[in-house]
């Protein structure tokens, strides 16, 4: 499977530490992962002194609009090039840019999550019930907590979100022919 992750922060914080884990686990799982990130940022080179494959040359925060929708087309581009399966999306400014992305590629468009772990009010407005509820192909929340207030701010059925724990200590990933023995 090819990923497509966005961690598009300045600092190596907690969502981006969480990305990065998502990248590493997949990643030695067997699917090829890029992270999307800021160029010149403390984050990127946490990611990269991780191995994984950062991105940084799409102008998605910029002033001019002209520059971002363009960099919403070359994004769109490069997941229709890449034949990305999954982006998964860590920040909530990010979103509507892969879901516009995701749509204009020209193959089967890439499925959209949105893994939330900011223990920041979640806003119950209709845009963030739309994205979060109808746009999004998948929730992810970090907690029970974040999963609770999703599903109580944005009124989502149970089974809207799932919960996947940030690793503290990451098992050992077993290759995939191993794994399929042991079952």
């Amino acid at each position: 499977m090819n990923v497509l992750l966005s961690s598009f922060v300045h600092w190596f914080n907690a969502e981006a530490a969480y990305a990065a884990a998502v990248g590493e686990v997949l990643r030695a799982d067997g699917h090829r992962v890029w992270v999307l990130t800021r160029r010149g940022t403390y984050n990127g080179a946490a990611l990269r002194a991780r191995g994984l494959e950062t991105l940084n040359d799409f102008p998605l925060w910029e002033r001019d609009p002209r520059r971002v929708w363009r960099g919403i087309r070359d994004l769109a581009a490069f997941q229709a090039r890449e034949r990305i399966d999954v982006v998964d999306v860590f920040r909530a400014h990010e979103t509507a840019w892969h879901l516009l992305a995701a749509r204009g590629s020209a193959r089967p468009r890439a499925r959209v999550l949105r893994t939330r772990g900011s223990a920041q009010p979640l806003r119950g407005h209709w845009l963030n019930r739309k994205l979060y509820g109808q746009w999004c192909d998948g929730l992810i929340a970090s907690s029970q907590g974040v999963r609770q207030e999703m599903l109580r701010t944005l009124r989502l059925p149970p089974e809207a979100v799932r919960t996947i724990y940030y690793p503290v200590d990451l098992p050992p990933v077993l290759p995939a022919e191993r794994r399929e023995a042991e079952r």
